[in-house]
């Protein structure tokens, strides 16, 4: 039960990280942007991206599993 009140800790102080550089960078919104304008075209560019790949492949990993539900009908 203590692990669980750790965790949520954890994660409000990462939201308020979170609302602290949306605060700072009104105009960001993603990941992208927030590279952008911290680290610049080159690493927003890789972080961009990084992105386009984790949400074209991160679908993929469901897809053996639909195959076997949908095959057993």
């Amino acid at each position: 039960m203590l692990s669980f009140v750790f965790s949520g800790l954890g994660c409000a102080f990462a939201a308020l990280c979170y609302a602290e550089f949306a605060a700072m960078i009104p105009l960001a919104g993603s990941a992208y942007t927030y590279a952008y304008a911290t680290l610049g075209e080159i690493f927003a560019w890789i972080i961009g991206w990084d992105l386009t790949l984790e949400y074209a492949m991160g679908p993929a990993r469901f897809l053996p599993a639909g195959q076997i539900t949908s095959s057993s009908f």
